[in-house]
């Protein structure tokens, strides 16, 4: 208590048996204030996944209550597999392009309404999974993205299909059921997705 500590360890997390711990007078910004919130189990739970994302690459925060995404997260080295469904998240932040390895974004299940521009300079991305938010509409250029295969927009508020879409070379799954998609799209998704890729 009463330092200048603004984050704790992620090493913390290994305590497993750690019951109390006090922090007032601190400014402390990670963990936010959510999880400090939210008792000791989940906080040494939090920090112990985030000890873990460098070594296996894979970072799963999902069902946390974050209405905020995460920002430390930002700073992981290699992560390949983030996972952040379930939560009340409203916008990802542009910095989030710094994760250049990462390969599978699944951010299903939040309040999110548009994705960062800067999404498309993460070349590495194969599995995108937005389902269940409030999205409109894609990133400029995301069509160019190299290497997405999957992009899941199911329960969204797209009205047609982004038509860059048509540049992703590698895309074999397109999942949107749960939009109010407008004419030719509602009929084209009715007769499969080949007919939807060439239309694109």
């Amino acid at each position: 208590a009463h330092n200048f500590i603004t984050k704790l360890p992620a090493e913390m997390g290994d305590l497993r048996l750690l019951k109390d711990l006090s922090i007032a007078g601190n400014q402390v910004r990670v963990p936010n204030q959510q999880v400090l919130d939210s008792g000791m189990d989940f906080v040494l739970e939090y920090l112990y996944s985030l000890a873990q994302s460098e070594e296996r690459g894979e970072l799963l925060l999902d069902g946390m209550s974050f209405a905020d995404f995460p920002t430390e997260v930002i700073e992981i080295k290699n992560l390949v597999h983030l996972s952040v469904c379930s939560n009340q998240i409203r916008t990802i932040p542009e910095s989030i392009n710094k994760l250049i390895t990462l390969q599978r974004l699944f951010v299903s299940d939040n309040r999110i309404e548009y994705l960062p521009e800067n999404l498309i300079n993460i070349e590495a991305l194969v599995i995108l999974e937005a389902d269940k938010n409030r999205l409109s509409g894609l990133p400029k250029r995301f069509g160019f993205l190299p290497d997405v295969e999957v992009l899941v927009l199911s329960r969204n508020n797209f009205s047609i299909v982004p038509l860059e879409l048509g540049y992703l070379k590698k895309l074999r799954v397109l999942e949107m059921e749960g939009n109010q998609l407008l004419y030719p799209f509602n009929v084209l998704f009715a007769r499969g997705f080949k007919h939807v890729f060439n239309f694109l």
